[in-house]
């Protein structure tokens, strides 16, 4: 019983939980998509995908949700690019 116990024990220590499933509406996603794929050819991605939301179809979207996605873009380029959100502005 103890080694059953232990082994739980340390099992839910090793495991972590999946960060929350980020949703996107129909009209967020085809922007979020429209400025990712136009910020991976810049340098900077939180200028980038700045500049990118600009020049994407951004009808019927609240200033909010265009924030939210243009943070949601800089921090999928900084992690692919390998890099850090501190200090650079890209949210939280």
């Amino acid at each position: 019983m103890r080694l059953v116990l232990s082994i739980c024990i340390s099992l839910s220590l090793v495991y972590v939980a999946p960060a929350a499933a980020i949703t996107l509406s129909n009209k967020e996603w085809k922007a979020f998509s429209c400025v990712l794929s136009k910020a991976r050819d810049q340098g900077n991605p939180d200028v980038a995908a700045g500049y990118a939301i600009d020049e994407c179809p951004t009808e019927g979207l609240s200033d909010a949700q265009k924030e939210r996605i243009r943070d949601l873009v800089t921090r999928r380029l900084m992690k692919e690019y390998g890099l850090t959100c501190l200090g650079t502005g890209c949210g939280e």
